[in-house]
């Protein structure tokens, strides 16, 4: 179906999706089964790297990453504590 658009010419409405990129001449089912093993393959490998990730920092930090943690923590709220008592806004 087409619609004017005074931009455009006539703009061409369904069929061709941005976010699903199906194409509509061919079967649908296949299309969409190809879109989930690919959408649950990405979420499986970030979900991995997450897990690995968060295995790695739990070591990290039960040695003494802990403690440089805090300090790190601590002089970037200092930071913004300086900042904020030295900013001021621009008159209107």
């Amino acid at each position: 179906m087409r619609f004017p658009c005074p931009l455009w010419g006539r703009v061409r409405v369904g069929g061709d999706a941005a976010l699903v990129p199906l194409q509509p001449i061919l079967h649908q089912a296949p299309q969409y089964v190809a879109l989930a093993v690919i959408f649950a393959s990405l979420d499986c490998l970030v979900m991995l790297a997450y897990a690995m990730l968060g295995s790695r920092a739990v070591r990290l930090l039960k040695t003494s990453g802990t403690l440089w943690l805090e300090r790190l923590c601590g002089a970037a709220l200092l930071a913004l504590a300086g900042f904020l008592a030295f900013y001021r806004r621009a008159s209107a």
